[in-house]
């Protein structure tokens, strides 16, 4: 997530992988953001592949005007389909 693309500003969230929501707080009011989601596959057993996958395809969120404290849920449901490419994972 970063706000207005700054590359330097994004940060990793890590979650279980079995998440189907993500609740991000202390964002900035009136801000857009940009959220993209990636996989990591351990290696087989015997240690050939595994790491991460291709970023899926961006999803942007703009926070509401207000307090810049307030806590903003959103839900980033997509079809992972459409979203994350299945090919070389």
């Amino acid at each position: 997530m970063a706000p207005n693309d700054d590359p330097d500003a994004a940060k990793d969230i890590r979650t279980k992988a079995d998440s189907l929501k993500l609740f991000v707080t202390h964002l900035q009011a009136n801000t857009k953001y940009k959220f993209t989601i990636r996989a990591y596959v351990l290696p087989d057993g015997q240690g050939h592949g595994g790491g991460y996958s291709i970023p899926s395809v961006a999803g942007y969120v703009t926070t509401s005007v207000g307090e810049e404290s307030s806590a903003e849920m959103y839900n980033l449901e997509t079809d992972a389909a459409e979203s994350v490419p299945t090919a070389g994972l």
